[in-house]
């Protein structure tokens, strides 16, 4: 049914998921290609939903892998001490 998901929003959805469990179809680039090209004949499509699809694209396995494994470390300055 992967072939059949044409929009940014449903494709991206889907491609997050399967990362989630470690999968991404072989086809991966040509789906994300002919997902863009679409716009050519609907119009374009909304920020949130291209950023949605280049997330499924890019996330080999779901959307954590998209962020550095520890949080970065704030300054002294913005960390609020309790008195």
């Amino acid at each position: 049914e992967l072939a059949q998901l044409r929009t940014p929003i449903s494709l991206g959805w889907t491609l997050l998921g399967l990362g989630a469990w470690g999968l991404k179809p072989t086809n991966t680039e040509e789906l994300v290609l002919a997902c863009f090209q679409r716009q050519e004949r609907y119009g374009p499509y909304a920020l949130p939903s291209l950023a949605l699809l280049l997330c499924g694209a890019k996330a080999e396995e779901g959307l954590y892998s998209l962020f550095p494994a520890s949080p970065p470390q704030l300054p002294a300055s913005f960390i609020h001490h309790q008195e």
